[in-house]
């Protein structure tokens, strides 16, 4: 029997699934090859054939992360960054609302022009998955008032109003991992 050392990066690993031609990310059995669901719930097929940086599952990518696993062992000598894949493969659409809007032009009193209404400030529940133009993706775990708790990998850092720099990326759904 040998041993072999392992770490987070081992905990999941890249998996074909049937009906799709994505790479795909499912928890790693030791005893034997994969044989349960993709973190997206397609059935999984065998080992992926090509590497995750051309054809990432984001769905497999976004629940990997929320669950706090930031990368995957791909082979040996390669580990992927997962929320760096999931920032390049975004669809332009979505990196678009992503992107921190303009900042808001103060009106003077003697502007013929009515002034802007005031912007909603964004309310954030515990579980949505946010963007942090500073900190990356993350998870809420908090509120208050005026300020949320975000899990940011390895820290949690508390974000106060008004939210300019952070956006909802999603609801974090827990899976079988947390």
């Amino acid at each position: 029997m040998t041993t072999q050392m392992v770490d987070l990066f081992d905990l999941l690993q890249p998996v074909r699934a049937h009906g799709s031609s994505e790479a795909h990310l499912a928890p790693r059995n030791w005893a034997e090859p994969p044989q349960d669901t993709t973190l997206c719930g397609l059935q999984v097929q065998g080992r992926a054939t090509q590497p995750l940086d051309n054809s990432a599952c984001l769905r497999c990518a976004f629940r990997a992360v929320g669950a706090g696993i930031y990368g995957v062992r791909e082979s040996d000598s390669a580990v992927v960054n997962l929320s760096r894949l999931i920032e390049r493969q975004m669809p332009d659409w979505a990196a678009r609302l992503m992107k921190p809007l303009p900042a808001r032009r103060r009106h003077l009193a003697s502007s013929p022009l009515k002034p802007e209404p005031e912007p909603v400030i964004e309310r954030f529940e515990a579980g949505d998955l946010v963007s942090h133009d500073s900190y990356g993706m993350g998870r809420v775990v908090g509120t208050e008032a005026n300020a949320v708790f975000i899990d940011i990998r390895t820290q949690t850092v508390r974000i106060t109003s008004p939210y300019s720099k952070m956006t909802v990326v999603g609801q974090f759904e827990p899976c079988g991992f947390c």
